[in-house]
């Protein structure tokens, strides 16, 4: 891949991939506190009738930003679960090789491999 920032529609997908579902059970202008202002203006919960994790944001419209935090926090364990953990630090040791050879964004190199590897071409 060429190391370019995805589409918000793509990283949309690429987060519900890990899960996450988009959902605000409060109107746009809510303050309720439920979402801390200085964090990523974003939250999770566990959604009983959904029966899956649920991010709620005030920005809906915009994707949960593509960063390690968030990488290691949703999409890692998804790796882990399907590949096992020695088949993720080899993910991983491609990563660091990527990131230590060129000038690519660690969290788009990051990103991006988990992509190549759910679309089968990581071995």
């Amino acid at each position: 891949m060429e190391n370019s920032q995805p589409t918000q529609e793509v990283v949309k997908e690429f987060w519900e991939w890990c899960g996450l579902w988009w959902g605000w059970n409060h109107n746009p202008d809510c303050h309720c506190g439920a979402i801390a202002e200085e964090e990523d203006k974003s939250w999770h919960y566990f959604d009983e009738d959904k029966g899956k994790w649920c991010l709620a944001t005030r920005c809906w419209h915009d994707a949960m930003p593509v960063n390690i935090k968030n990488l290691f926090r949703w999409a890692m364990p998804i790796v882990q679960d399907k590949e096992g953990k020695f088949r993720l630090s080899l993910l991983l040791e491609k990563w660091i090789e990527r990131v230590a050879t060129t000038d690519a964004n660690p969290a788009i190199s990051l990103y991006e491999l988990i992509v190549e590897w759910n679309n089968g071409r990581v071995e």
